[in-house]
């Protein structure tokens, strides 16, 4: 019976010792069992302090390992680490209550990867879905575990920043809370906040003096691939101060507003441990949305605010993006020279889609179409102001590998305000393509109140900024031209009625190193019109001109007009000219000799040349066989005619005083002519009364004149003195004695003119008063 109580003893002491021993040799079985599992996973050096424990307590007093890999050396060091611990839960759980590191060090100098680069090499793979958080948070051996002072150094090969992050690290209830400080070659660069749960929800923040400026949001999940659904806001102002930070030497905008997206990263369950084949198993789709301002961008686009969102999608070396219609651009008071502009403000039409290949060089994008509005608010230079019209833009195709454009920009109306001046509003359609070294453009110019519609073409060397323009107007039906023109020209005269005809023009220009040199052509052809009571019938003009690289402008033209009237008829008129303007801008006129037909005879003036600001002419006309029964018809006397020729000349001066006639003579040819006059009744009855008229219409009534001389002397003032003589004889009136008249007239001639007009317009007035 004793024997059975000592076994009975015994055996209650025995689990009671081997209890103690185990606890005993808790201390050397830890470390013993952690050096294994370090060694196994490839850590030498290995430094495992380990104190003797109290009953729920074990202390690590030291700790230290390394690890050498192809691409980096890894040192981890703590100092003393407490393990707290229930046994009876130990035993039950395998899970310990808390596990303290108030200190710990990783180290990790990387190498420049050179295995990497070996294409024979096998590919490593990671099981990713065992990296998830949920898996992760179970393998956790404590309720709690505690890092107080968390120091990770990342030593980058040389040539390439080094980086830091010192922080702390918290997990309990199945949450883990990190925030940790980051520094780049010593620069602090702010705050990081990481919360991780066991339900895969984890939040990312980014802060700037306690104020986040990146918060990523989102959940991971496992499926058929790793998916993260994540939200992002990124506050610009924040990032802006981080940038500049991170990059001091860097001219970076001002920055306000935010980015959000929302969207998925996947990979898949295998995924590859290389960085290269990672990023290219990676997809990537998320929706963004962009409100932002920057300020400073550029000395033009000083203050620029964005209201841009859109798609993205990146997958195996493929990226996929969509920009919204009503995507807007707006740059305020944008700073140009000499120009006052308050906004421009970029407005999509329809939504911009691509679709590229990510190669080696960056996006490499092919096609990409645009269409969109340019809205300007008024712009002013000086005096000048212009009103815009939104200007319609559409990028038909776009490559920005080669860098070829074909588009279409157009401007409904373009108003342009000037001092003392209304000019027609236009509008302005231009088709472009360009590529590296041309740009090749059609236009369109028209006026919208007025019928003039320009086309051209140009062409422009890129590489030598040299251009080529041409441009033809339409040919324009100019009846009735003079009405539309007077409501933006002063200067055409009241007095001009143009009844029909056609302008053409067209021309050309060459630019070369802020040179231009121009060459054009114009005409009018068959054009009719009238001035005051003057008609001109069958007009034609044609003119050619060149404008140098060094501002010399010459240009010539010639006229032809076949039919003047204006109380005598002028017939076939024609002259030409040349005009030359200096650089100064001092010009001048060298005209042709005029020649005409006039009275059955000819007219000449003779060529002259004067500047053109002040006009300085001296030239004369010259009257060759004017015939005395067309000069007599201007009487329109019943009765009266005659017969013989006449030449004159007539030395004219018009310079800054005004016109000058001096000794102009008119004188027939001989042997002479004769002058006849048969009155009509009335006439004759009031000659009856006047023995002096009597006698003059009797000597008329068969003048043989052998001397017929005219003398012109006209002042700057107006007065003419004109000085006639006539001697003949009348063989069937006083026995053919012979008859010498001498008339001598002083007249002020734009006096009577006036008259004469004023006498026109009453008679003209009281006849159609009398018709209506």
């Amino acid at each position: 019976m004793r024997r059975f109580y000592i076994s009975l003893i015994a055996l209650a002491i025995i689990p009671l010792l081997l209890l103690l021993t185990a606890y005993a040799a808790t201390p050397y079985m830890v470390q013993w069992g952690a050096a294994q599992w370090l060694t196994a996973q490839g850590f030498t050096g290995i430094t495992l302090d380990i104190e003797r424990p109290e009953w729920n307590e074990l202390r690590v007093r030291q700790f230290r390992a390394s690890k050498a890999t192809d691409s980096a050396d890894l040192l981890l060091e703590t100092g003393s680490i407490l393990i707290r611990f229930s046994p009876l839960k130990v035993w039950a759980t395998q899970k310990v209550d808390l596990i303290e590191l108030p200190a710990s060090h990783l180290s990790v100098r990387l190498k420049d990867n050179v295995d990497a680069q070996q294409p024979n090499k096998p590919e490593v793979y990671l099981d990713l879905a065992s990296f998830l958080p949920a898996v992760w948070f179970a393998a956790v051996p404590a309720d709690q575990v505690r890092v107080g002072e968390l120091n990770i150094t990342l030593d980058y090969p040389v040539g390439l920043p080094d980086w830091s992050l010192k922080g702390a690290l918290l997990v309990e209830s199945e949450q883990l809370y990190s925030r940790l400080r980051f520094y780049r070659e010593g620069l602090d660069l702010g705050w990081g906040d990481l919360e991780l749960a066991a339900d895969n929800h984890f939040n990312l923040r980014l802060l700037q003096q306690d104020t986040p400026f990146i918060v990523i949001d989102g959940n991971l999940k496992a499926e058929d691939a790793v998916v993260l659904h994540a939200n992002q806001l990124i506050d610009l102002q924040g990032l802006g101060h981080w940038l500049h930070r991170f990059m001091p030497d860097m001219d970076i905008p001002a920055l306000s507003g935010s980015v959000s997206t929302q969207g998925t990263f996947s990979l898949p369950l295998q995924a590859a441990l290389s960085p290269d084949t990672m990023l290219s198993q990676l997809v990537s789709e998320h929706r963004f949305k962009t409100q932002a301002s920057l300020k400073g961008m550029s000395p033009v686009l000083s203050d620029v605010a964005l209201n841009l969102g859109g798609t993205l999608r990146v997958s195996d070396k493929r990226v996929a993006a969509t920009l919204n219609k009503g995507n807007t651009v707006t740059v305020v008071k944008p700073q140009l020279p000499d120009i006052r502009m308050k906004q421009a403000l970029v407005t999509l039409k329809r939504p911009i889609a691509f679709n590229a290949e990510i190669g080696r060089d960056g996006i490499a994008l092919t096609n990409l179409p645009i269409s969109g509005s340019l809205t300007l608010s008024p712009i002013s230079q000086g005096k000048h102001r212009a009103v815009v019209s939104p200007v319609e833009f559409s990028v038909d195709s776009a490559d920005l590998v080669q860098h070829q454009y074909k588009g279409t920009i157009s401007i409904a109306r373009l108003s342009l305000d000037v001092p003392d001046q209304r000019l027609p509003d236009i509008s302005v359609k231009t088709d472009f393509d360009v590529d590296p070294q041309v740009l090749n453009t059609t236009f369109d110019l028209n006026t919208l109140e007025l019928p003039l519609r320009i086309a051209g073409r140009s062409s422009t060397d890129l590489d030598r900024m040299s251009s080529a323009i041409q441009w033809t107007l339409k040919a324009v039906d100019i009846t009735g031209f003079e009405k539309q023109l007077r409501t933006y020209f002063s200067a055409v005269p009241a007095e001009l009625t143009l009844k029909s005809g056609r302008l053409l023009h067209n021309g050309e220009a060459k630019i070369r190193n802020a040179k231009m040199h121009v060459n054009y052509w114009n005409a009018i052809n068959h054009a009719d019109l009238t001035w005051n009571k003057t008609e001109l019938n069958d007009v034609v003009w044609r003119s050619s001109g060149r404008y140098n690289e060094n501002g010399w402008l010459n240009d010539r033209g010639t006229l032809k007009i076949a039919r003047i009237f204006s109380g005598v008829e002028v017939n076939s008129l024609k002259t030409k000219y040349r005009i030359t303007r200096h650089p100064s801008g001092e010009g001048k006129i060298k005209m042709a000799p005029v020649t005409a037909f006039l009275l059955g005879g000819d007219i000449q003036i003779s060529e002259f040349e004067t500047a053109l600001a002040p006009l300085n002419v001296t030239t004369s006309v010259e009257l060759q066989q004017l015939d005395m029964a067309e000069i007599l018809k201007l009487e329109q006397q019943e009765g009266l005619s005659g017969e013989g020729r006449l030449n004159g000349q007539f030395p004219i001066v018009f310079d800054k005083d005004g016109l000058r006639i001096s000794d102009g003579r008119l004188t027939a040819d001989a042997p002479g002519g004769a002058i006849r006059f048969q009155p009509d009744g009335s006439v004759a009855a009031y000659a009856a009364a006047n023995q002096g008229l009597a006698m003059a219409l009797g000597a008329l009534e068969n003048f043989q004149y052998d001397t017929l001389e005219i003398k012109l002397n006209y002042a700057p003032d107006g007065t003419a003195l004109l000085n006639t003589r006539l001697k003949g004889h009348n063989p069937d009136w006083n026995k053919g004695h012979p008859v010498d008249f001498t008339i001598n007239v002083e007249e002020n001639i734009p006096d009577l003119i006036r008259t004469l007009q004023f006498a026109d317009e009453l008679t003209e007035k009281l006849e159609k008063r009398y018709r209506d």
